[in-house]
């Protein structure tokens, strides 16, 4: 899954911004995590869960679609979920 991420083509388009969330942990650790694995996106850090109460409604990877105005215009569960 990391490899996909990291080759994937959309990390090539400037109009593109892939953040990652981690949720109830703290940036150090999160952090750690990433460098780790090699993982080449940015990451958010949601330790009170209010993004994830906000948009996952207990169902998780998932991906939000956002426009250049911060409307969301897309959610999807990740494949498999």
């Amino acid at each position: 899954m990391f490899n996909a991420l990291n080759n994937s083509v959309l990390l090539e388009n400037n109009d593109i911004k892939i953040i990652t969330i981690a949720r109830e942990e703290d940036i150090e650790t999160v952090t750690a995590w990433r460098d780790k694995r090699g993982i080449k996106v940015s990451l958010a850090v949601d330790n009170d869960r209010s993004i994830y109460k906000r948009f996952a409604s207990g169902r998780i990877p998932r991906l939000i679609t956002v426009d250049e105005n911060n409307k969301i215009i897309k959610m999807n569960l990740a494949k498999g979920q």
